[in-house]
């Protein structure tokens, strides 16, 4: 019986979607530390937020999206709308 709770809360855990605070931080501190267009820092913030935000869009756990293949529509929907012309 205890092997069947363990399962079901191992099954549970790994469908959670919502990246847990600890996540949300990995991912925009990997931002913050690839400032690739060389701009200011309250610049490459705002950039970070919004590419963690339009990335929460996806709806898939943590876990899977470092190892997600984006489309070149996910991709340019995160991008393009973190952009400004």
């Amino acid at each position: 019986m205890t092997r069947y709770r363990l399962l079901f809360l191992f099954f549970i855990i790994s469908c959670q979607k919502n990246w847990s605070t600890i996540e949300v931080n990995n991912f925009l501190e990997r931002c913050q530390n690839s400032n690739l267009t060389n701009s200011n820092q309250e610049e490459h913030s705002n950039f970070c937020e919004c590419i963690l935000d339009q990335s929460l869009l996806l709806d898939v756990p943590y876990s899977e999206f470092l190892k997600k293949e984006l489309t070149q529509d996910e991709t340019d929907r995160i991008i393009n709308s973190c952009i400004s012309y």
